[in-house]
């Protein structure tokens, strides 16, 4: 277990460009075309990986709970249980294989989260690494045997206590996970700026020394933006061919044309991180004469003149002698006579 893992050829840490996932998750809508068309628009904004939920409604669900049981969903009329909602956004077994093979023709990773040991079966073969849902955060008994597959994990830890990021991260690993990852996440849709609190990114990366990333769910691109400044290496984000379409995740997902941006923004940003190192660019050097100021005299002066305050002033370009040095050169007397604001150097001046 160490700081970095492994998604296919893909190597995720501190020091490597930032995973960008685009989260599709139930927004298919139950329509494989659809699902090829997010697949797609990922692909063109430049994504890393795509992911989608493998999952049957009762595998999840009471099929007992009333339509009316999380006041925060939107749920349209014509259900009698929240189940049978549900099952509209299921990712059928049979679509997967297909699916894949139209993200590898677009050249992006196929990543889907199992929530049954079934599913987990399932994918095994299928995707190179096992994302887990914040709602699985304490099923031990679920993540013991994801352990046992012994395939990388990506962890969300939505509306975990330290403590259960901890069982969770030891259930894993004592049963045979050695590449993980865990996901900084506010299970609130849309989670508001004040509640990211993106310095848990930090918080964690050296609490359990492992690679930390950012499952978002907030509105626009600023949060992962600044999570990828905080040390993020994996950022996943809700996509959506449309805001406006009902259902439970496209009204804070990102429309294609804002992947790209986030994608864009992302990768400006890793490149403005720059390092710790106090760098002076080639092209800032060329400044030093033009910005700053130096030492220019302010009137004629002749040859054999000692030089008094009045002489000097501490004016642009930065091609004289340095202010530092303003105190030295009071009293030392011109070799030849200069013109008013002629740089002042030190090949001018004697004792």
């Amino acid at each position: 277990m160490g700081n970095f893992i492994s998604v296919g050829s893909r190597k995720i840490g501190d020091g490597c460009p930032c995973f960008i996932i685009a989260e599709i998750g139930m927004n298919h809508d139950g329509n494989k075309d659809k699902a090829k068309k997010l697949i797609a628009a990922a692909a063109r904004a430049g994504a890393d990986a795509v992911k989608f939920q493998t999952f049957k409604a009762q595998d999840i669900i009471n099929p007992l709970l009333p339509i009316d049981y999380d006041p925060d969903e939107p749920v349209p009329k014509g259900f009698t249980y929240f189940w049978e909602y549900i099952r509209q956004f299921e990712l059928p077994y049979s679509w997967h294989d297909e699916l894949i093979e139209y993200s590898r023709k677009h050249k992006i990773t196929f990543i889907s989260t199992p929530c049954s040991i079934e599913a987990l079966d399932f994918l095994f073969e299928r995707v190179p690494v096992f994302k887990i849902a914040s709602m699985d955060l304490t099923n031990i008994p679920f993540l013991n045997e994801v352990g046992k597959r012994k395939k990388p994990v990506i962890l969300s830890t939505g509306i975990g206590t330290l403590a259960e990021i901890e069982a969770a991260i030891h259930a894993l690993r004592s049963s045979g996970c050695a590449e993980m990852a865990i996901m900084h996440c506010v299970s609130n849709y849309p989670a508001k700026p004040q509640e990211l609190n993106l310095r848990n990114i930090r918080m964690l990366k050296e609490t359990f020394s492992l690679p930390v990333g950012f499952s978002d769910h907030s509105l626009g691109v600023t949060g992962a933006v600044a999570a990828v400044a905080l040390g993020a290496c994996i950022i996943e984000k809700h996509i959506t061919l449309g805001r406006k379409t009902p259902g439970p995740d496209h009204y804070f997902a990102l429309e294609p044309g804002e992947l790209k941006d986030l994608v864009t923004s992302i990768r400006e940003a890793e490149l403005s991180l720059g390092s710790e190192n106090r760098i002076i660019t080639k092209s800032e050097r060329l400044k030093r004469t033009t910005y700053r100021r130096s030492l220019l005299i302010n009137k004629d002066l002749n040859k054999g003149h000692a030089l008094i305050g009045g002489d000097i002033s501490i004016i642009r370009p930065g091609s004289g002698i340095q202010p530092v040095d303003f105190p030295k050169v009071l009293g030392m007397k011109l070799k030849k006579s200069l013109k008013a604001y002629t740089p002042l150097k030190w090949e001018h001046l004697f004792v």
